[in-house]
C-alpha cells in the first residue's frame, strides 16, 4: 500500500452504519500480526454537551482493520462540525436528555 489515506487522531465515518471513529494508530505504526499487513486502529467516539469524547473512558474496544479495507470506500473522513450535525451522532447514553 502507498501513503495512508487517514492520519492519527482523524475522525472517520463508517459509510454503512454512520458510526464515527477516531484513528488511534495509522499504518505507519500499526500492523496485523498475520502477514505483517499495514493496518489502522480506531475507536468509536461520542458527544457529551457537544464535546467529543472517545469511548476509551468506558473501556470500549479498539478496532483494527487492514489498511486496504479502511481505504476501499467503507470509511470517509469527517470533520468535527459534520459529526456534530449528523443525525447518526452517538450521544452519551448517560447524559440526561
Amino acid at each position: 500500500m502507498g501513503e495512508a489515506l487517514f492520519r492519527r487522531k482523524q475522525l472517520v465515518r463508517h459509510i454503512k452504519t454512520g458510526g464515527v471513529y477516531r484513528i488511534v494508530h495509522a499504518p505507519d505504526t500499526c500492523r496485523l500480526e498475520a502477514g505483517n499487513d499495514p493496518a489502522y486502529a480506531y475507536r468509536l467516539v461520542y458527544l457529551r454537551d457537544d464535546v467529543l469524547i472517545p469511548l476509551d473512558v468506558r473501556n470500549a474496544p479498539i478496532w483494527v482493520r487492514a489498511q486496504s479495507e479502511m481505504e476501499d470506500g467503507r470509511f470517509e473522513p469527517v470533520t468535527l462540525a459534520q459529526f456534530m450535525e449528523s443525525e447518526t451522532t452517538f450521544r452519551d447514553p448517560q447524559a440526561p436528555l
